[in-house]
């Protein structure tokens, strides 16, 4: 990169030497003073772009495992360099003679100089073909404008995180480039309309080649590679990480441009279709800048508020906090006039003042250890805002308090909607708020919301843009609408939940729909010309007015508030004495779901030490307890969004200070914080996290020197191949595998949520919840791939084993440990379940057919579950909706005491809601009232309980602990099956005792099943496995003892369709946990 931004250098300090000192005509163009000169730049410009694009991409799909052919890529960039110099060391005199601007245009684009009528290579060799003469001496032009595109490929497997723009168009470069593997060298092709030419070595068949080829002392290097190796294995130059305290612009750690996602959560009820509507992802893509703009102000108040947090302590002057927070946030935002920077004054409010209290300058305001501080500042990227607030009380008796605004706020998020009614979210959150109390100073008192104090809709530069979400109910009956950004804040205080404006003003703002108005004070005009020039619409306080040089502007500021222009917000109080706490978080009301942008997504995907987030579903809770992750040494250039993350049932907040530093771990409890560093051992959960003794004297006394010893390459985890391959285990070598998706129970078990005694029953159940979550990671991977190279024509016996031997190799099979949970379920069209091809069979998967594939995993016996339905033919969505959204609905009522019966009643109720057209007749879709979904014991698919499809099922109670698998079934049929067709699914009965037999065969085929599958279900292709042949008696003879039950294909009547969605779910102590969600369902 050195080398090419040297070279670029060269080129351009020399091309701006080309002008032309008179107008003259070639070939009747005129050709301006500086117009060749300013042709050469820009596209200077793109080709460095391009380069630095693709070096990015590079980087950024793995630093490890494609440093050698970054090093080819930079050898590309010296080569490109040497090309720029000799091009005007060589030719520049001809340039001003003879050269117009198209062939200024075939230089950049071709690599070719036309001199003197010759067609010549860049490196001063000729390069003509003896067509190309022919060409020109018969006054045929030679094609200078090459199309070409450079694609990358590599031998070794695709990264899994592999960035999207990894395969970049290099068109009017150099041509397609192919990185051939770890110890080739670059090898450069040039597709002209669609042929295509190798050109490494020394072969010189192509201009461009030779100009990107190195020189004659460079080609050596193919014949000594090891020796390049050895004087190339300079360490390469690791991104920038953020600082700690943080001071290195956010869009410097994000260098692709695209920033981390807030936790996305669905939308219910009415709004379920948006989530797999097309026509609303379009709507999205087309506002992607915006979103991203947010995002980058969301980072940007992560950090920011990551840090605060952790300097944060009593005895601090609120006028040092602020300024000190302000600073950082200009920082970190490259604050740029009204395109990035604070969107408005920072809020510290104390105790009874809920809002808008911010230190004047001299303030002498000082923290103490009995306050209750709301800290709610803003950030915004183009107008784009980001509101976000938070309460810190160092004294553990305002807990409660903290937690009801906290859990106020997560239930006004999780009510919140497109075309949900603003006075339904605050009935929602005021039932919750109000559900508190606290003692302070051995008084008890109620908790409330304050009703004049609300939520608000956010435009650009706009931070109260027109609706009102209240926090008590009897609001406004107005909805909220698609595309809109709210800020979900609320307030509790232990007064009168009335607020009035006291004490002296500090904040700001000139109305937003304000015209001009006539100003007679000189310094009022002066002062607004400030106010324009740096904030528009958006808030400030006076600090912002001394800090950019004003002084003696007091008058002139109650002037502007006289005529309308400029609106003071002065503090907002309750009743002296009284506590205040304030939770907020601005959410994003996208097409297809609900974005909160201050919070990131809670799915993990794990792999080493790095920690990643799969933007899926979570309605995030709040909970007691927080997990925050900082570091002092800054995070990787491109560091996975989800750095912060809420490990509320494992350890509370954890604090990584930097890369050199020990652990450092404190556990926040109803807003208490403990620390526990250094060799404290008060807590299982620090001395867990802790590391060795050695490690912990290390640590501070000789910083650089520890560094030096650890600037050692980082071994990088392995990364998954296509087709998959490596063991799950082995991509997550930390032992612990992503949660599924996360549901908070509702009604009458709201208070699971926060429970402490709850989640310790989680912790002591961390490893049974660890080894489903592994096999529900397996199956996401399998399943992944089978969509991938699934189609019609293929035979569903190759389908099938395809498929297991996939989840062999991935689960690390190991007997009964580790495996297939039970045999590939691929029924056809009317054949609802357990139909898998026996060996020998010939069935063709055709284009119009409905597929039902279900398939399991399990580790140490904990079974995952989980089914989906593929059908090419677009006529038969609708059924596989109905499904789908059946299944989602069942998975949602779902819950600790709830009844099965209501389960399979709502099912029904969604299931038979839809009707679909097939070869032009409708058919309502039907529940098949003889299935269900079931409950999942340890080697146990089927543990006893069954969840109805339909109403009127048992009165049994879903409990604590459980898991289940929600399926459900739509047909165009009857609606009910019977078993049909040759049987391929058996499984030993769970309960069997001690059964004499006769047979020897059958004695010796029981010992086989025992061995390989106990009481999982197998099929005769897994028998066949496994060498055994003619067993077709004893199997029957085992089926007629009762020790093996045969589970014959299930089928409605011939010529309907028939599809399942299914999942398998896990009712924890605090939430309920879907343990197979994926980004595909």
């Amino acid at each position: 990169m050195a080398n090419f931004n040297k070279g670029m250098a060269s080129f351009t300090s020399r091309a701006s030497r080309v002008t032309e000192s008179q107008v003259r005509e070639v070939e009747g163009t005129r050709v301006q003073e500086g117009d060749i000169e300013d042709e050469m730049k820009r596209n200077l410009q793109v080709m460095q772009a391009t380069y630095e694009k693709l070096f990015n991409g590079f980087v950024e799909a793995s630093q490890d495992r494609f440093s050698k052919q970054e090093k080819a890529v930079n050898r590309i960039y010296g080569h490109l360099g040497r090309i720029a110099d000799k091009v005007l060391k060589r030719e520049i005199g001809s340039l001003r003679d003879s050269l117009n601007l198209e062939s200024a245009r075939a230089i950049l684009r071709s690599g070719r100089i036309m001199n003197n009528g010759r067609n010549e290579d860049i490196t001063g060799e000729s390069n003509n073909s003896p067509r190309e003469r022919n060409d020109e001496e018969k006054g045929i032009p030679v094609q200078e404008d090459i199309e070409a595109s450079a694609v990358f490929t590599h031998q070794s497997p695709p990264v899994k995180r592999r960035p999207p723009d990894l395969l970049i168009g290099l068109t009017a470069v150099t041509g397609p480039v192919e990185m051939e593997n770890e110890n080739a060298i670059a090898k450069i092709t040039i597709e002209e309309n669609g042929t295509s030419e190798p050109l490494n070595g020394h072969e010189e068949s192509s201009d461009v080649s030779s100009a990107l080829q190195p020189n004659e002392d460079e080609g050596k290097e193919v014949s000594s590679k090891k020796k390049k190796k050895k004087s190339k294995s300079k360490k390469k130059k690791e991104p920038p990480q953020q600082t700690d305290p943080p001071s290195i612009p956010i869009i410097e750690l994000f260098p692709s441009g695209d920033f981390p996602e807030g936790e996305i959560q669905q939308y219910k009820d009415d709004n379920l279709w948006r989530n797999t509507s097309e026509e609303k992802r379009e709507l999205e893509r087309l506002e992607k800048p915006i979103y991203n703009s947010v995002r980058q102000a969301a980072e940007v108040h992560r950090q920011v508020r990551k840090y605060i947090k952790s300097i944060l302590k009593p005895g601090m002057l609120m006028t040092d906090l602020c300024e000190t927070l302000e600073n950082t946030v200009r920082k970190l935002i490259s604050e740029n006039g009204l395109q990035a920077g604070i969107a408005f004054p920072t809020g510290c409010s104390l105790n009874w003042v809920a809002a808008h209290w911010t230190p004047n300058t001299g303030d002498k305001t000082v923290l103490q250890y009995d306050d209750v501080m709301k800290l709610d500042f803003g950030t915004h990227i183009d107008g784009c805002i980001v509101d976000c607030a938070f309460t810190v009380a160092f004294n553990p008796m305002f807990d409660p308090l903290l937690a009801a605004s906290r859990e106020a706020t997560n239930t006004g998020i999780k009510e919140s909607g497109i075309d949900v009614r603003l006075c339904d979210v605050g009935a929602a959150i005021q039932e919750v708020m109000e559900s508190y109390e606290v003692e302070i100073n051995g008084k008890v008192f109620p908790v409330k919301s304050i009703r004049n104090l609300n939520g608000h809709s956010i435009g650009r530069y706009q931070i109260h843009a027109g609706k009102s979400v209240p926090i008590v109910k009897g609001g406004e009956q107005t909805k909220m609408e698609e595309g809109e950004f709210f800020a979900i804040e609320t307030f509790a205080s232990t007064g009168k939940g009335y607020v009035r404006e006291d004490l002296e003003c500090s904040h700001y703002m000139k109305n937003f729909d304000v015209g001009h108005i006539p100003l007679r004070l000189p310094r009022a005009k002066q002062l607004l010309a400030t106010i324009n020039k740096n904030f528009s619409t958006l808030a400030f306080c006076r600090r912002y007015l001394d800090r950019l040089g004003e002084s003696k502007y007091l008058m002139a500021l109650k002037n502007l508030c006289d005529s309308g222009i400029v609106q003071p917000y002065p503090p907002l109080c309750d009743v002296k004495g009284s506590y205040v706490s304030q939770f907020e978080h601005t959410i994003l009301l996208r097409p297809t779901c609900k974005e909160e942008l201050n919070r990131l997504s809670l799915l993990l995907m794990m792999f080493g030490d790095k920690v990643s987030v799969s933007n899926g579903g979570s309605s995030g809770g709040g909970g007691d307890a927080s997990a925050v992750f900082t570091h002092q040494s800054p995070p990787v250039k491109r560091r996975p969004p989800d750095l912060l993350i809420g490990l509320t049932a494992v350890t509370g907040p954890v604090e990584m200070e930097n890369e050199n530093a020990i652990a450092k771990i404190t556990i926040e409890e109803n807003g208490t914080s403990e620390p526990l560093n250094g060799h404290e051992e008060s807590s299982d959960v620090s001395s867990a996290l802790q590391p060795n003794e050695d490690e912990g004297k290390a640590e501070v006394s000789s910083k650089k020197k520890k560094k030096k010893s650890k600037s050692k390459k980082k071994k990088e985890p392995p990364q998954q191949t296509d087709p998959p391959s490596i063991p799950i285990i082995e991509l997550f070598p930390s032992g612990d595998f992503p949660e599924g998706e996360i549901q908070q129970y509702k009604d009458d078990n709201l208070w699971r949520n926060t429970s402490e005694e709850k989640r310790e029953l989680e912790r002591l159940e961390k490893p049974i919840y660890n080894s489903v979550r592994q096999a529900a990671e397996v199956h996401r991977q399998v399943r992944k791939y089978i969509k991938s190279i699934l189609k019609p024509g293929m035979l569903m016996t190759d389908l099938c084993e395809t498929l297991e031997n996939t989840v062999r190799k991935l689960i690390s099979e190991n007997g009964l440990q580790a495996g297939i949970a039970f045999p590939t379920g691929c029924s056809l069209n009317w054949v609802a379940a357990h139909w898998t091809p026996n060996t020998g069979d010939k069935t063709v998967l055709q284009y119009d057919d409905v597929m039902k594939l279900d398939f399991g995993t399990h580790i140490d016996g904990c079974i995952v579950d989980c089914a989906f339905t593929v059908a090419f033919n677009p006529m038969f969505d609708p059924l596989l909706a109905a499904s789908r959204e059946a299944t989602n609905t069942g998975i949602k009522e779902s819950g600790i005491d709830v009844r099965l019966c209501d389960v399979g009643a709502a099912i029904q109720e969604v299931m038979e809601s839809y009707e679909v057209e097939i070869n032009g007749k409708v058919f309502p879709v039907k529940s098949i009232r003889n299935l269900n979904g079931h409950s999942i014991g340890r080697y146990q698919i089927h543990a006893g309980k069954s969840v109805p499809i339909v109403k009127g099922g048992e009165q049994t109670k879903m409990e604590e602990g459980e898991f289940f698998a929600i399926e459900t079934f739509a047909s165009t049929g009857k609606g009910y099956v019977r078993e049909d067709l040759e049987c391929s699914h058996y499984m030993k009965n769970f309960d069997v005792g001690h059964i004499p037999l006769r047979l020897p065969r059958a004695k010796q085929l029981l010992a086989t099943i025992n061995k390989n599958f106990s009481t999982l279900a197998f099929c005769r292709r897994y028998l066949d496995r496994l060498g055994e042949s003619k067993y077709l008696m004893a199997l029957k003879n085992l089926c007629d003892s009762g020790i093996v039950q045969p589970y014959p294909p299930l089928c409605d009547v011939k010529g309907s369709y028939v599809s399942q969605f299914e999942h398998t779910i896990l009712l924890r102590p605090t939430c309920k946990e879907v343990i197979s969600r994926g980004d595909d369902y």
